[in-house]
């Protein structure tokens, strides 16, 4: 299969070469952990990071994918189920419409939940966004006990990432 990354200004950041989006080794406090085609067209990829607070990890799964006429509310729609069916005793604590700061231009929406994962309270989202051409979801969770903490990392990380405009 084709390399559908690159690197960065010669950096250790990666950049999807069709979407023109930008992937920093280290972006607030995360490290990036792995990226991968989700198919053989490389239009779907996704990219790991991983933050540790108190011994405890917040994982983020960043998904890029090219979805004609759908938008970020029927994404969500369509990834909820499975995300919920990774935790046992899971339940919807909030979904609606969100605001990316700074970003009126991009339509998304928000689910945020808590579950059981090996009997551990944990507290996890999924974010969809609608760029146009491109589509983007961040799938973040980890254990309850560090909820303000990893709310706060997070809030960090989406106002690094949240610059960015694809190509097309």
């Amino acid at each position: 299969m084709f390399d559908v990354f690159a690197p960065y200004k010669g950096g250790s950041s990666i950049v999807h070469k069709d979407s023109g989006f930008v992937f920093p080794a280290e972006i607030a406090g995360f490290t990036r952990q792995c990226e991968m085609t989700t198919d053989f067209s490389g239009n779907n990829f996704e990219i790991g990071y991983v933050r540790t607070v108190d011994d405890h990890e917040i994982d983020v799964r960043i998904v890029v994918v090219h979805l004609e006429d759908l938008d970020a509310k029927n994404h969500y729609i369509i990834i909820k189920p499975d995300l919920l069916s990774r935790y046992s005793s899971a339940s919807v604590l909030s979904e609606g419409d969100y605001f990316v700061s700074g970003r009126p231009d991009i339509a998304a929406y928000q689910g945020i939940f808590d579950g059981d994962k090996d009997s551990i309270p944990w507290h996890f989202s999924l974010t969809a966004m609608d760029y146009g051409y491109w589509d983007a979801r961040l799938v973040a969770s980890y254990p309850q006990e560090i909820d303000a903490d990893a709310q706060e990392a997070l809030m960090e990380l989406i106002t690094a990432f949240q610059w960015q405009v694809p190509k097309k």
